[in-house]
C-alpha cells in the first residue's frame, strides 16, 4: 500500500496558542541556561571565554528569556518579542533611571531603583552567565545554590557539633558601598562594560 495517495484531504491538527507560546518560553530558559554553560564549560577548560560570552549574549533564545524575566509572567507574545528587539548587551544609553528612597524598620533609608525594562533585561542576559564564573564562598548564603535552606542546615549541623553561639553578619549601605569601577573585572567584554 505504499506510494497511494489519501483521496480525503488531512484535516490540520489544531493547536493551542497559548500553549505554543508557552513552549517558546520553555525554550528560550533552555538555550539560554545552555549558552551559560558553554561559558562555564569554556572557563573551567581553559578557553577563552569571551567569544563563547559573546555568542550567548547575542543569541535570540537567550535575548527573549531575559525579556520575559524582565517583563514577569503573563506577558503577550508580542510585547516579550518587542523587548527582545531592544535587549542589546552592547547598547550604550538608555532612559533615566528613576529611585526613591523607603525607611527601614530598623533606621536610615534603602534606595530603591526601577530600572527601564530594557535595562532591566540587559541585567537578566548577563547575569546567567556570569553566576556561571563565579563560586561563592562556603561561608556566603543567599546566593544561587546557597539558599535560605542550606544556611539553616549549615546552622543545625554547627548545633550537632558542639557550637552554641552565632553570629549574623550584613553589608551596611550595600549598594553605596559598591565600587563602579569593580565592574571592570568582570570577565566581559569590554565594549560591553
Amino acid at each position: 500500500m505504499t506510494g497511494m495517495i489519501c483521496p480525503h484531504p488531512l484535516q490540520r491538527v489544531a493547536t493551542d496558542p497559548e500553549k505554543e507560546w508557552r513552549s517558546e518560553q520553555g525554550r528560550a530558559h533552555t538555550k539560554a541556561a545552555a549558552l551559560a554553560f558553554d561559558v562555564q564549560s569554556a572557563a573551567s577548560s581553559g578557553k577563552r571565554v569571551a567569544p563563547i560570552l559573546r555568542t550567548a549574549l547575542r543569541h535570540p533564545q537567550a535575548r527573549l528569556s531575559a525579556a520575559l524575566k524582565a517583563l514577569g509572567g503573563g506577558v503577550l507574545r508580542e510585547e516579550a518579542n518587542a523587548l527582545k528587539g531592544r535587549v542589546n548587551a552592547w547598547e550604550e544609553s538608555y532612559d533615566p533611571i528613576r529611585w526613591h528612597t523607603k525607611r527601614k524598620s530598623s533606621g536610615g533609608e534603602r534606595y530603591i531603583c526601577r530600572l527601564p525594562n530594557d535595562l532591566k533585561a540587559v541585567h537578566y542576559l548577563l547575569k546567567r552567565p556570569l553566576e556561571k564564573l563565579f563560586n561563592a564562598d562556603a561561608n556566603v548564603f543567599g546566593v544561587k545554590g546557597q539558599g535560605r535552606d542550606d544556611l539553616a542546615r549549615e546552622i543545625k549541623d554547627l548545633q550537632n557539633r558542639g557550637f552554641n553561639n552565632i553570629a549574623v553578619t550584613d553589608i551596611v549601605d550595600c549598594y553605596q558601598s559598591v565600587d563602579p569601577d569593580a565592574v571592570y573585572e568582570l570577565p566581559l567584554p569590554k565594549e560591553v562594560i
